[in-house]
Formats: structure tokens, sequence, C-alpha cells
């Protein structure tokens, strides 16, 4: 079987230009995958961890217990400030750490019903210990 000469230029042409590209890209670049939603899985193929986008388009990692139920998360407020989240069994919401709009921190820890135990904040600075009801007990200055 004879091939004709256009068919072998194009042959080449389509070569050359794989070649081209194939040695345009960086070789020392990393790999780059890119996806919405990653999940890593356990043995058993339960869900422990998910780095992902929420319905708001905020970028969150959450990390789970095995029942599935986010035990640890850390995410971005509507203002792009991170937030760390700790929840109990329940997925309460018991600690929270966070950076302010100036780059202060707050440090709170809260009953199951959210009523305040334990605050520091950082803009002030300053403490606050409250007892089951949530008055304050002690707090400096």
């Amino acid at each position: 079987m004879r091939v004709a000469p256009v068919v072998w230029i194009f042959l080449a042409s389509l070569g050359g230009i794989a070649a081209a590209r194939i040695g345009s890209q960086d070789p020392k670049a990393p790999p780059t995958v890119k996806a919405s939603r990653f999940e890593l899985v356990d043995a058993a193929g339960r869900t422990r961890a998910v780095l992902g986008v929420s319905k708001d388009g905020a970028p969150e990692f959450d990390m789970r217990d095995a029942d599935g139920r986010p035990r640890a998360l850390l995410v971005l407020d509507r203002d792009n400030l991170p937030i760390l989240l700790f929840k109990d069994a329940e997925v309460v919401t018991r600690a929270r750490l966070e950076l302010d709009a100036t780059g202060a921190a707050r440090l709170s820890f809260v009953e199951k019903d959210q009523t305040p135990r334990f605050e520091v904040e950082g803009s002030k600075p300053s403490a606050r210990l409250a007892d089951a009801k949530g008055t304050t007990v002690w707090k400096a200055p």
C-alpha cells in the first residue's frame, strides 16, 4: 500500500506539533490536579476527610470521625477570614479559633447550648471565664 506524500506531510506535521507541545512543558513543574472536591477514605471506604468548596464558593477542609461526622473544620468566612472549628460527637461546635479583619485572633470554648465558657480576644487583649450559665466569673483586664 502506497501512502500519498500529502499524508506523510500531514503526519509529520502532527508529530512536530505534538513534540513541540510536550517539549514546551516544564519538566520540573509538579503535575496539577484540578477538582472541586477531594475525599480521603479509609480502608473500609468511609470518608475521613474532605477538601472542597462550600455552597458559597469558599474553600473548606473537614476531618471526620469513623462514623462520617465532621469533627474538625478549617473554613473561610464570607470575608475570607479563616476559622478553625472543633465539634463534639453530636457535631456541635465546642471550640473556635478565628482571625478578625485586623488579623487579631479570638479563641472561644462553649457548652453544647453554645453558652460561652472561656474566651480570649487578641484585639483587645482580654480573657473571660464564665460559669455554666454564661455569667462572667473572671476576666482580665
